[in-house]
């Protein structure tokens, strides 16, 4: 048997903070080389066949573990429920309902996953 892309044992690459604002949402996130970049999501998507708000988000965290959610409560637990159903691990998120949307608060946090076993 051959093993596909599909089947191949991977791991998370990085964690991810996502703050979940009115507007919008903001995530900040590990990347190759160890460093870390901010995006925006905004609400409303722009596109010709937007995905839905809470999709865009899980794409812009893409496999990230662990994920700390932060921002409204409505919409974290939206956002959980969605992690879930798409991606089946729920050990990979945190909560932190206070977390600030600042650029160097969500910089901090996510350094701060570093030391997180999970």
């Amino acid at each position: 048997m051959t093993r596909t892309v599909a089947t191949l044992p991977h791991r998370p690459s990085g964690g991810a903070v996502v703050h979940l604002g009115r507007t919008g949402a903001r995530v900040a996130r590990d990347r190759a080389g160890g460093r870390t970049e901010i995006v925006s999501v905004p609400r409303r998507s722009r596109g010709r066949s937007p995905a839905p708000y809470l999709v865009r988000i899980l794409h812009a965290v893409g496999d990230r573990a662990p994920v700390v959610i932060a921002g409204l409560t409505d919409e974290r637990t939206a956002l959980e429920r969605e992690f879930v159903r798409i991606g089946h691990h729920p050990e990979r998120f945190i909560e932190d309902p206070h977390l600030d949307a600042v650029d160097d608060a969500l910089r901090g946090r996510l350094r701060a996953l570093h030391s997180h076993p999970g």
